[in-house]
């Protein structure tokens, strides 16, 4: 068994530490910085601060319009509801916990269509984790508010394609009337 590799010895992991006056200089860098960036560090998406303040950030882009698209959906429920004056206030709650969610949702949105669904690692976003929490939270409140999702009737694919060709005859025989009809003062084709 000559053929084994001489074991390497690991040398101890010798870290200098700090000098008093280095770990001053750190503390006050970093008081700066936190400082220059309003104490706000690393905003990329916007995702986590609007879950830990219920607002998207102003510097994320798109911000305005995404709070006014989600301004707009919120009304639309009130509407579905009977109006503002309608609304209760338990349904105000669970809207404003709608709302929520809507803003998540438009963001991580926006991301995505930014970043793609997979990272450069071929691994999902782990955004698409957050999107799918927060989705069903705003299916949950909606349903919980009374605006579930009407079923329509749902035909077999025989009965849908009757339906189809039926209405393509009654249009092809409706545009031969019309081609047979006399146009503004024409006399009629007599042939």
């Amino acid at each position: 068994m000559g053929n084994e590799s001489p074991k390497r010895e690991r040398k101890p992991n010798k870290r200098r530490k700090p000098t008093p006056q280095e770990v001053e200089a750190g503390k006050r860098n970093l008081i700066a910085y936190r400082a220059s960036v309003g104490g706000k560090t690393a905003l990329q998406t916007g995702v986590y601060s609007t879950i830990a303040n219920g607002e998207i950030p102003e510097a994320v882009p798109g911000a305005a319009e995404i709070e006014q698209a989600v301004s707009s959906i919120i009304d639309g429920f009130v509407a579905d509801l009977g109006g503002e004056g309608n609304v209760t206030n338990a349904q105000r709650v669970i809207l404003s916990g709608i709302r929520l969610s809507l803003l998540v949702q438009a963001l991580v949105e926006s991301e995505l269509k930014r970043t793609g669904i997979v990272d450069r690692r071929r691994r999902p976003n782990a955004l698409l984790k957050t999107a799918a929490t927060f989705i069903n939270s705003a299916r949950l409140g909606a349903v919980a508010i009374g605006l579930e999702r009407k079923a329509r009737d749902a035909k077999t694919l025989d009965a849908r394609l009757a339906e189809i060709a039926e209405r393509e005859a009654t249009e092809q025989t409706d545009t031969e009337n019309d081609d047979n009809e006399p146009k503004n003062n024409q006399a009629p084709n007599e042939n």
